[in-house]
């Protein structure tokens, strides 16, 4: 169904802010549960204590029961880069970092032929981490089609969810074997002697999709058993139910399997029977999706862009939580356009574009998770608010749930090349036909009545 109507009195970006304060960690074993929990029963606790799947230090040795990790390479010619000088300031913290990991057997001594430079990289907490630049070495690698799930595919499949926990894998890579043909690839210099991992190191273009593949290969059961309940984005796991019997009962199987391919938890950077918990950089709630607190602290602490590279680190990040923001488009143009600009000159123009994106992104409403059921019976229908401009175009879907009109996605783009030169009436055909194939994941064979001010 097509209507054509004012926009006047249709606000499409209705809602409060979403986020909610972190939670607080309180002892070790507390460390299971937060001020949010639904029950502050151990139960948890003594499922866990069944299993040895969490880490009692910051490392243990590799799985025994994955087959080693393999890669297929482009030709044999080694690829042997020139190292680069680590400079002074860092050279004692990657000294200890090195010699710890081949305590670990993280590392080993090598004579192999290749060598990719150190590239010692600044965390948040001004630590530094030891890293290598395989930039060469992955363009020898195979490309392998081994893809990571579409986050969109997690956070539409939401509705009615309302026990949440998530698992992060201690240092995930490190769990998995490199095949001793693997390990001459990853090798590098550091001081007088030459080094390669034993384990799967970060960096290499393929690992994300190969620890993927494996995750997907070791739960295979619960996620064929609870395709709408188990998730995984590499080492993440997520479970998310709508009752906490169901819940324990995925967690339970879920430590089997763990414990059978012997893979250990970062009992610190797990939740469990949480309310609401931080996903993948979002905030997934009974209520629908969020801005994380900690996106929200980046936001809120952003200073004023003093040159380019802080500017598009700005963007980055608003581009990231784009999904949030109606205006996106607009409102960032001034930005946008100064970070193609020859020279850095921060005007009036930029500083109000700021402000307002700024704005919008600490006051962005909660997306909740669509009811497809009541959509497809149109108890609950959708609807979708489109509108253009000769700067961009941008929708709104709303789901008119009990009388209420809730936020189920927002989508948001610049006009491309001859769009510019569209007539008005062609814009916002443009925008409809957009907006339908960007959502097509949500109103795909659903009823959606579309909401436009000019036809």
């Amino acid at each position: 169904m097509l209507v054509v109507q004012s926009l006047n009195n249709i606000d499409a970006i209705l809602g409060t802010n979403a986020l909610s304060k972190s939670p607080t960690l309180q002892s070790k074993l507390q460390r299971l549960w937060s001020v949010n929990n639904i029950s502050p029963d151990t139960t948890v606790e003594k499922l866990l204590s069944n299993y040895d799947v969490v880490a009692s230090s910051g490392f243990h040795k590799p799985s025994s029961k994955i087959p080693p990790i393999t890669f297929e390479l482009l030709d044999e010619k080694p690829v042997q880069q020139k190292s680069r000088p680590i400079p002074v300031a860092v050279f004692q913290d990657l000294q200890v970092q090195i010699k710890e990991m081949e305590q670990m057997g993280v590392i080993v001594e090598s004579e192999s032929p290749y060598n990719s430079p150190i590239l010692p990289v600044k965390k948040p907490d001004g630590s530094i981490r030891m890293c290598l630049d395989f930039v060469k070495v992955n363009q020898h690698i195979r490309y392998k089609n081994l893809p990571l799930p579409l986050i969109d595919n997690i956070f539409v499949q939401l509705e009615n969810k309302s026990v949440f926990s998530t698992m992060d894998l201690n240092k995930g890579y490190w769990q998995l074997k490199l095949s001793p043909e693997a390990q001459v690839i990853t090798a590098f210099n550091f001081g007088v002697k030459h080094y390669q991992f034993a384990v799967l190191p970060f960096g290499l273009s393929v690992a994300p999709g190969i620890f993927q593949k494996i995750m997907q290969m070791v739960l295979k059961p619960v996620l064929e058993k609870y395709p709408t309940d188990v998730y995984i984005y590499i080492d993440d796991i997520l479970v998310a139910t709508s009752s906490t019997t169901l819940h324990l009962q995925i967690l339970n199987e879920i430590f089997q399997l763990l414990q059978k391919y012997e893979l250990k938890l970062n009992l610190k950077k797990s939740k469990f029977l949480q309310k609401e918990v931080s996903y993948l950089g979002m905030r997934l709630t009974s209520s629908g999706l969020a801005m994380s607190p900690e996106k929200l602290r980046k936001v809120m602490d952003f200073p004023i862009p003093q040159n380019k590279k802080t500017l598009l680190s700005f963007l980055g990040l608003a581009n990231f939580l784009r999904r949030f923001l109606k205006n996106y488009t607009i409102d960032s143009k001034p930005l946008y356009d100064l970070s193609t600009q020859p020279t850095f000159t921060w005007t009036e123009q930029a500083l109000e574009s700021f402000q307002k994106v700024k704005k919008s992104l600490l006051e962005a409403p909660i997306l909740t998770a669509p009811n497809f059921a009541k959509a497809l019976d149109e108890s609950w229908p959708f609807f979708l608010v489109t509108d253009a401009s000769k700067i961009g175009i941008g929708a709104v879907l709303l789901q008119k749930v009990n009388g209420d009109m809730k936020i189920i996605a927002m989508f948001n783009r610049s006009l491309h090349g001859s769009e510019k030169n569209y007539p008005p009436t062609d814009l916002e055909a443009l925008a409809i036909s957009a907006a339908l194939t960007h959502m097509n994941l949500i109103l795909y064979g659903v009823p959606v009545t579309i909401i436009t001010d000019h036809f």
